[in-house]
């Protein structure tokens, strides 16, 4: 692979090489998604420069910034407050 491609590959590996890192250290063991992500992310980078060449995706705009994690978050907050209200339950 040649040209401006590579360089925006390159990073995203690295993005994600570091994210696959992070959440090893944390856990102290596998992390989830280590055995997928050498697969998914070139994925990810050939999928979105052809949805681009093709004029399907457009520039990320700043709402899309907000917009994009606010639902993800608000997912993981429900479910942070069903597994503690679980444990709880399983105590009592």
């Amino acid at each position: 692979m040649t040209g401006a491609g590579t360089g925006a590959q390159a990073r995203a590996e690295v993005t994600g090489a570091v994210h696959l890192a992070r959440q090893a250290a944390a856990v102290r063991g596998y992390a989830p998604g280590a055995a997928t992500a050498p697969l998914v992310v070139p994925f990810t980078v050939w999928a979105r420069r052809r949805l681009r060449r093709a004029g399907v995706l457009r520039p990320a705009r700043a709402r899309d910034a907000v917009w994009g994690p606010a639902p993800a978050g608000a997912v993981t907050a429900g479910a942070h407050v069903l597994v503690v209200a679980g444990r709880l339950a399983a105590r009592r």
